[in-house]
């Protein structure tokens, strides 16, 4: 089968009209989600975790004016300035997504793109696109959020500050995959293939040389493209890293001979304590000025390339371009048969193609498997033959 890949469709948001509704209603036109519900199922399902007990079973389900003790609605902000810092990871083990969110923050104008909501409302109604198996899809969330009882403070993520896009985005992700738990563990290019709908990839470390590494990620800093990094599973905690814990990548540098890079922890605090930490001795006037360098526990820090090479499992990267168009094409793929498109380009340019299945994530099946895939890209020639130029 042959087709032409010129489809194109726009995602028809109804956050909107839920607004439009409820302002009508006057002060009781409040959004309550029928589709996420304010009980322990949409939390935790599972009454084994670890946490259900002591934590998820005693929770209770707060509106943001109730957490920041603020009946001002007005002060509460979806965003009130945007900054890698303004994330606070909680009890939910996330940190994969979280240093996703954190990686994104530093171009803020990508991160209020996944928002279709700009501006926090008393309605509580709130909508993000994000792009599951390259399709976007609109979460629409309430603002009610699971909170401990004692002190009124979110269980999961916390902010920095009397503002919203954290707690609303971990919710949405939440409701993505039907429940807070469904989301512990995973993989930093799976979340931003959901986050920016650009096509992600991951290295592994042991892979690639000391110079390769630094190449790969110094190039893909200078094409702002968004990176994040996981350590190892046995790395050691005295080392100021938490193993098989994700990190945001934020930048590279050369620093006279030393090339380092510039990385965050999404719990906003335990840091890196060997070259180029915040009290080591490498540190000069000059390179600080570099770096914009900060002495604060703030989760903030920096290492040399031979260090993250030793520390690190593997990065992972969106190849993220703002100015970027992105298709998409829905394709049922019968067993033992092959599916072809045809494209044309007048003139040079960067194209990315990228393949996609279900995940693995929306499949009760516990036997589900991803399928071997084969791309290649074919060149028609005058002669109506095809050149192979690519497979993979």
């Amino acid at each position: 089968m042959v087709e032409s890949l010129n489809s194109s469709s726009k995602l028809t948001l109804k956050h909107t009209d839920i607004l439009r509704e409820l302002r009508s209603k006057g002060p009781t036109g409040v959004f309550n989600d029928p589709e996420f519900k304010h009980e322990i199922g949409v939390i935790c399902p599972d009454p084994s975790h670890r946490y259900y007990e002591k934590v998820f079973k005693n929770a209770v389900w707060l509106r943001p004016h109730e957490i920041f003790k603020e009946n001002d609605y007005s002060k509460i902000k979806l965003f009130d300035g945007i900054d890698p810092n303004d994330i606070a990871q909680g009890c939910l083990g996330v940190c994969y997504f979280l240093c996703s969110l954190s990686a994104i923050t530093e171009f803020p104008k990508r991160l209020q793109k996944i928002f279709n909501t700009k501006e926090s409302n008393p309605q509580g109604v709130y909508s993000l696109t994000f792009y599951v198996d390259g399709i976007p899809r609109e979460v629409i969330v309430d603002d009610f959020l699971p909170c401990y009882k004692v002190n009124s403070q979110p269980i999961f993520s916390k902010p920095k500050g009397k503002e919203l896009w954290v707690l609303i985005a971990e919710k949405a992700w939440a409701k993505l995959f039907g429940d807070y738990i469904a989301t512990e563990r995973g993989f930093m290019d799976e979340a931003l293939e959901f986050l920016t709908g650009a096509p992600c990839s991951r290295t592994l470390t042991k892979e690639k040389t000391v110079d390769e590494i630094w190449d790969i990620i110094s190039t893909f800093d200078k094409r702002d493209y968004i990176i994040a990094g996981s350590t190892m599973p046995d790395v050691p905690k005295d080392l100021g890293l938490v193993p098989g814990h994700a990190y945001s990548l934020i930048s590279a540098h050369q620093l006279g001979s030393y090339r380092v890079f510039k990385l965050r922890n999404p719990w906003g605090r335990f840091e890196w304590n060997g070259a180029f930490s915040d009290n080591s001795e490498l540190w000069t006037e000059e390179f600080k000025k570099q770096v914009g360098f900060t002495k604060a526990d703030d989760g903030v820090f920096f290492m040399t390339v031979e260090d993250f090479k030793k520390c690190f499992e593997f990065f992972s990267y969106a190849y993220y371009h703002d100015d970027y168009h992105r298709n998409y094409y829905p394709v049922t793929q019968p067993k033992d048969h092959a599916h072809y498109f045809t494209f044309e380009l007048d003139k040079p340019t960067e194209v990315f193609f990228y393949l996609t299945q279900k995940n693995k994530r929306f499949c009760k099946d516990p036997e589900y498997k991803y399928s071997p895939v084969t791309f290649l890209l074919l060149k028609e020639k005058a002669n109506g033959f095809y050149e192979r130029i690519g497979t993979t």
